[in-house]
């Protein structure tokens, strides 16, 4: 018998490394519009901000990836996940 992908915990935190990802991408939409739209000087600070939403989208874009790739890692080997592992980031 197949064990199930990953544990409860383990699924619990790859859904909200997704939904953290999700909001930062929404906020990259959000900065570029206001970085579009801005004239003269507001859109220096706008352009900004736009590049500050892409890393911390990057971020968590890599967080989410950990957490997949984690999971499916301990799935197929049907271990638990390691301490320290990379699934361990944290959402900052």
């Amino acid at each position: 018998m197949k064990k199930p992908i990953g544990s409860s915990h383990e699924l619990d935190d790859a859904v909200r490394a997704y939904v953290h990802w999700r909001n930062e991408c929404h906020a990259v939409q959000d900065a570029y519009v206001r970085w579009e739209t801005a004239e003269g000087d507001e859109a220096e600070l706008a352009y900004a901000g736009y590049l500050a939403a892409l890393e911390l989208e990057e971020r968590a874009a890599d967080v989410y990836r950990a957490h997949l790739v984690d999971t499916l890692r301990n799935a197929v080997a049907g271990e638990p996940p390691l301490a320290g592992s990379s699934t361990e980031r944290h959402l900052d």
